[in-house]
């Protein structure tokens, strides 16, 4: 669900999933004020993701919940502005089909599309 971002003034949707990073390079290191060796990690990696939270992580790992908030406004591209169903009579593998319009929901691109899909 999409609400109004606090501080920002445009609406955003969360995204929330589980991360299970692994320590890598784990090693000792002198720690002078405790006057021993401590252990220390040099980095670590992400060995899964998952939208709910891991029953049973992997040995070693530590699950990390993240929420991603990203704004509604870079989904909206990605919603279809034309949608035309073609029946598979009317393809063929070497087939070309040029369609010249503005409206490609307008009757003529389909008629010219019924029209070149009988004569090849």
């Amino acid at each position: 669900m999409s609400y109004d971002h606090p501080s920002k003034g445009y609406r955003v949707v969360d995204a929330t999933f589980y991360a299970q990073v692994e320590p890598r390079g784990i090693r000792t290191r002198w720690d002078s004020k405790q006057s021993k060796n401590v252990p220390t990690v040099d980095s670590a990696a992400v060995v899964n993701i998952t939208q709910s939270r891991p029953a049973k992580p992997k040995s070693g790992c530590v699950v990390v919940e993240l929420t991603l908030r990203v704004p509604e406004n870079v989904f909206l591209p990605l919603q279809p502005t034309a949608i035309i169903d073609l029946p598979d009579t009317m393809t063929a593998v070497s087939a070309l089909i040029e369609v010249d319009a503005e409206d490609a929901n307008d009757q003529g691109v389909l008629d010219y599309l019924a029209s070149q899909a009988g004569g090849s």
